[in-house]
């Protein structure tokens, strides 16, 4: 569970917390990415991302990588395959912006 400020067990769950550090990188990308107006597809996609990034960038963490889906009522598991689909969408993004904002202007 996501809560803006860090990754946590959900209750009743054999899980152990899942921390991704609290490095400029994911505060930063918290910061700016999540909005309170995101629909559960997008908060999905951006745990999984918040999470993929610190796998790849932060010590002593890294997969696999699970995402806990709350409705109020209670939580559910999201399946691995549309939690990896929906961070291959962000980095596709992600790609296509670095190509644009950084490699395309020195072509020019």
């Amino acid at each position: 569970m996501f809560n803006g400020q860090g990754f946590y067990e959900s209750e009743g769950l054999a899980v152990e917390i899942i921390g991704c550090g609290d490095t400029s990188l994911i505060h930063f990308l918290s910061e700016h990415l999540y909005s309170p107006h995101l629909s559960p597809d997008q908060g999905i996609a951006l745990a999984g991302y918040l999470i993929k990034k610190a796998t790849r960038h932060v010590d002593k963490t890294g997969e696999p990588i699970d995402v806990e889906h709350g409705d109020g009522i209670g939580f559910e598991t999201v399946d691995k395959s549309k939690v990896e689909t929906e961070i291959r969408k962000i980095e596709s993004q992600e790609e296509f912006l670095s190509t644009l904002l950084i490699q395309t202007p020195f072509q020019l």
